[in-house]
């Protein structure tokens, strides 16, 4: 395993400046708000589940031979240049107890006070959930615990009375367990400011569920703790009047809008999925006396960063005051996504998404609890924060700060008085053409440290099945050309590496210098500054840096493979290259079909030729086999593109590789092979598209091509492929046998939009709605066939499907905005399952990007106690 390339700073100076207070530092008042004790103002915190020190991370780093400490010294230093300032996270109380109930203080208890001591560091806060009651093994399995649950697991461990003294027994010695690191035992820690007694409990009887809470409430007050208790109010909702009646001073809460563990990138816009937070008892009066906290949550499986404000917006409405993403990847483990593979959150590793919980963050403390921003579509912007599916961004804006995911062409009103920039991209301040994050930060007048982490390239998808030796992003450390545009630093500075290691120096000219990877110091010119890489500045030291090393192991090409592309306008072929070499070309090698046939005129007596053409002696002449070259220009960053004239195109299909020119050495794509695809030798395989006139049919879903990327209700929804009535060809069967269970809707959905970008000019000459299928029960079914645009609202229509294969046609101006289910429908239960949307906005067909495939609507109670369903090979615009 290599080590990181540039190492941890201690951090110097920064004391526990807490140790000296008393507990609790923080307080739940009579009307239900978390409040600090020392000012009684509330408090807003926001942060990650991080889990280095238990089960799957704990024994990943042991594989990979990283020490605990280098691991969390890492990842919290990331959190630190975050800004997060909570933290939590549920213990796998198996891992640290034995069958008695007592806490065994072993090496997982070692580095958990680790990282509580660095937390406190950083100034984070904590809240601790000491039970988990299940086994440690996902996702590997066969992992055997011996601690005391495993003899009762969750149910058991709520329900036979037999297991409560030892869980008592364990909750005392836990939260009593003293830090060495601290010096301080957990209940008197000022930094952990709250317990949660249990992680995601199921209670079904009031009585007992009043009783069990009770009783282990007791047994931590019995210590002399007095930090607020918390209890998980997002399951069990059968007895939610026993959590209110429970003698805890708070509700935990989960959110997983998009569900869990789809296997693949979830696309589309979720927006509408996190318009509102709404629990089905906020009104009641007990629960309106209870502060509210966020356990975890997580846009699971959305790899895209705009989602998150969105939902730090609709908490804060909620009234909720702590919040934790699940969860944040460590650094040395985050390549491989091998610990959760629903969850994907890593600021080397996934820099955008991971600034957009940045952003989060910022907006999560920004806006005031209790707050309402009105409905989707119109809530995008609030306290500062903004959130734009089109353009993947999260953005927060004050008088000092500017932080954005993605690029951004927003003009600030001033430049004057920032003093805090973090970004992914382009802005109006910074232009930097990299894949990885970067941070500014004003020190002093005319002073800036600069954090620029090196390119990552998600080289699979994050979401599909993990394997702990497979890469799903890797890094690159490269030079990039940098401009920051700052009046206190002006367009001449110096700049100087501050990390160890980091010798570069450089002066910028307008602005603008070369920069690689590090930690910088830029001073005005005519300034001088005596700051040193072991000077302390707030919750950091300036010479701190931490990135991994380089990873690209061989040259990549992410490409986006053309399915259908028309013949009357150029053809424009993008692509994303980043290689462990030096690039010295890329060129695009197309075999594209004969212009029509024009007969050649005959001509007399020609001479006479041996067979392979040609008289002459000697090497005959290269046969590219119909091939065509066009260079691939160098864009920015490692981006590249191709552009085939539209003279050169006709009807037919097109097969087409990308060469890449590997410092002299050159290698085709997809196939990866050395060599051009002219060569004699060369047999790899290459992309192939079809070539269509812009009046022809737009192909949305292919049945054989796509079923891949259906998203269904549930993470378990499957749709097995049937043979269609043409041979060779297959359609996907969908039947719903329990719609009265289902809300009266099964559901699916296709992203299309990647799959048609060559042709969404077309969509506007188009007036048809078309599948081809029939019923799959034997019986005439009713169907809703709808498109869903970028505002991710649905336009749809009823249709009757006969039992006969058959084209089933709907006009596109009889589309009407129908109610669409948020599929697949999230955690907790009872999110709506239907989207929020009452907005009238007329359909653009332009902005479609999914198409909704519903069984339900329509459909009468007495039809829906039977089996309903189609089968549909593929749909299409014309």
């Amino acid at each position: 395993m290599k080590r990181f390339g540039t190492l941890v700073f201690a951090v110097v100076g920064i004391a526990l400046a807490t140790l000296g207070q008393s507990a609790p530092s923080a307080y739940v008042d009579g009307e239900g708000v978390f409040r600090w004790t020392d000012t009684d103002e509330e408090l807003a915190l926001f942060g990650v589940n991080y889990t280095t020190p238990f089960a799957h991370a704990f024994r990943a780093h042991k594989r990979l031979g990283v020490s605990w400490k280098e691991a969390i010294d890492a990842d919290v230093y990331h959190f630190a240049r975050l800004g997060f300032d909570a933290y939590r996270i549920h213990v796998w109380d198996r891992e640290i107890s034995d069958q008695q109930g007592n806490l065994v203080v072993n090496e997982h208890v070692e580095a958990f006070d680790y990282l509580l001591a660095k937390l406190k560091e950083r100034g984070i806060k904590i809240i601790l959930t000491p039970l988990q009651f299940g086994n440690a093994a996902y996702p590997e399995g066969g992992v055997p615990l011996d601690g005391f649950s495993s003899n009762y697991g969750k149910q058991g461990s709520l329900e036979d009375k037999t297991s409560w003294p030892l869980q008592e027994r364990y909750l005392e010695q836990f939260v009593s367990h003293v830090n060495p690191n601290t010096g301080l035992a957990y209940k008197d820690d000022p930094d952990i400011i709250a317990f949660e007694i249990c992680n995601e409990p199921g209670h079904f009887e009031y009585d007992l569920t009043v009783e069990y809470i009770n009783r282990m409430a007791r047994a931590i007050r019995g210590t002399g703790s007095e930090k607020p208790i918390f209890y998980n109010m997002s399951h069990g909702l059968d007895v939610y009047e026993a959590y209110l009646d429970a003698d805890v001073q708070g509700g935990t809460f989960q959110w997983y809008p998009a569900n869990l563990v789809a296997g693949h990138e979830q696309r589309g816009n979720f927006l509408p999925y996190v318009d509102n937070y709404d629990i089905p008892f906020a009104d009641h009066p007990k629960f309106q006396k209870k502060a509210k906290m966020v356990y975890e949550f997580d846009a699971a499986d959305i790899g895209r960063s705009y989602i998150y404000p969105a939902i730090s917006r609709s908490y804060r409405t909620a009234g909720m005051q702590f919040a934790t993403m699940f969860a944040y990847d460590p650094i040395h483990i985050a390549p491989f996504n091998s610990e959760y593979q629903t969850h994907y959150m890593n600021l080397a590793y996934a820099p955008s998404k991971t600034l957009g919980l940045m952003v989060a963050a910022e907006a999560f403390r920004r806006v005031p609890r209790g707050a309402d921003y009105g409905d989707y579509p119109h809530n995008m912007e609030f306290a500062g924060a903004r959130v734009s599916y089109a353009d993947d961004l999260a953005e927060f804006v004050s008088d000092e700060s500017f932080l954005y995911s993605n690029s951004t062409s927003k003009k600030l009103d001033s430049l004057n008085t920032l003093s805090q920039i973090a970004g992914y991209g382009n802005s109006s301040v910074v232009e930097y053409p990299g894949f990885g994050s970067y941070f500014l930060d004003r020190i002093e007048e005319g002073v800036w440290r600069l954090e620029v982490m090196p390119d990552a390239v998600w080289v699979r998808d994050p979401y599909e099945k993990p394997n702990p030796e497979k890469h799903v992003s890797r890094i690159s450390w490269n030079e990039w050309p940098i401009r920051i545009g700052l009046p206190d630093l002006g367009e001449a500075f110096s700049v100087k590496g501050l990390n160890k290691g980091n010798a570069n120096k450089a002066k910028a000219s307008g602005g603008a210098f070369l920069v690689r990877p590090g930690a910088y110091l830029l001073v005005r010119d005519g300034s001088k500054s005596k700051l040193k890489a072991s000077t302390p500045w707030k919750t950091i030291t300036l010479g701190e840096y931490v990135a991994p090393p380089a990873s690209i192991d061989k040259t990549y090409i992410l490409h986006e493979p053309l399915v259908e592309v028309v013949t009357d306008r150029d053809l424009s072929v993008k692509a994303t290259i980043v290689s462990n070499k030096a690039i010295a070309g890329v060129q695009l090698v197309a075999y594209l079909p004969e212009p029509p046939y024009v007969p050649e005129p005959v001509v007399a007596n020609p001479a006479r030729q041996q067979p392979g053409g040609g008289n002459t002696p000697g090497v005959g002449t290269r046969n590219t086999g119909g091939a065509t070259a066009y260079e691939m220009k160098h864009v920015s960053g490692f981006e590249y593109v191709a552009v085939i004239p539209a003279e050169e195109l006709h009807s037919g299909a097109v097969r087409y590789h990308i060469v890449v020119d590997e410092a002299g050495a050159k290698r085709s794509f997809p196939s990866e092979m050395k060599g051009v695809p002219t060569d004699w030798s060369f047999y790899g395989d290459g992309w192939l598209a079809r070539l269509v006139d812009s009046k022809d049919p737009v192909l949305l879903f292919e049945a054989e091509e796509d079923h891949g990327g259906l998203t269904g209700n549930g993470r378990y929804a499957r749709y097995p492929l049937v043979a269609s009535e043409r041979q060779g060809t297959d359609a996907i069967e969908v039947v719903a046998r329990d719609l009265q269970r289902d809300k009266f809707d099964h559901s699916l959905r296709f992203y299309f939009k990647d799959k048609i970008a060559p042709r969404i000019q077309d969509l506007g000459a188009t007036s048809q709605l078309r599948f081809f299928g029939k019923s799959a029960t034997g019986e005439p079914s009713k169907v809703q066939l709808a498109l869903i645009t970028e505002d991710g609202i649905a336009y749809g229509a009823q249709v009757a499907v006969s039992p006969e294969h058959g084209v089933v046609s709907i006009p596109l101006d009889s589309l009407q905005q129908v109610r669409a289910p948020n599929i697949p429908h999230g955690y907790p239960v009872y999110i709506d399952f239907w989207s929020s949307v009452e907005e009238s906005i007329p359909l653009e067909i332009e902005r479609v990007e999914c198409v909704l495939i519903s069984i339900g609507p329509g459909i009468s109670e007495e039809e829906a106690k039977e089996p309903q369903g189609v089968q549909i090979e593929r749909i299409w615009l014309d």
